[in-house]
């Protein structure tokens, strides 16, 4: 009878052990954050406010608008520029765009190219604010037909 009390003992400590052990483990799952990616959503929507369907042709001369849409999931408060690169001329039309974490900003953005042409490309940029490369990149290539 002793050595099964023993083995019950045993038992019943091992049991408990891992009680608390499991009780521990899932308490320290639940309260530590996970981690999460940082980026930067960057994105056109068209007219009807859909990510399809971009204007494609157009008559010289005429404004094109597509919406820009930045969306911060940094982690944290971040500061944007925005440029555009029409014909290899490249401006920073717009600076100072800062979102908290998970702060959306979205704005019509009208262009227009100076030349005719088939496959012209814009290009829209977006910087972290101080930086002199591009942080993300987005275009779309049109053609520019002369006017009648």
């Amino acid at each position: 009878m002793t050595s099964k009390r023993l083995l019950d003992r045993i038992v019943t400590i091992a049991l408990a052990l891992a009680i608390a052990a499991s009780i521990g483990a899932a308490a320290f799952a639940t309260s530590t954050e996970r981690a999460r990616e940082r980026f930067t959503e960057f994105y056109l929507l068209n007219a009807a406010g859909a990510v399809a369907e971009y204007p494609r042709r157009l008559p010289i001369g005429e404004d094109a608008t597509v919406t820009l849409v930045i969306v911060n999931q940094e982690r944290e408060r971040m500061s944007y520029d925005v440029g555009m690169a029409i014909g290899g001329n490249t401006s920073r039309g717009i600076n100072g765009i800062t979102l908290e974490d998970g702060g959306r900003w979205e704005q019509l953005i009208p262009f227009k190219f100076a030349a005719a042409g088939s496959g012209q490309k814009v290009d829209f940029l977006l910087y972290k604010s101080g930086d002199v490369e591009p942080y993300r990149t987005l275009y779309l290539l049109m053609d520019i037909a002369d006017k009648p």
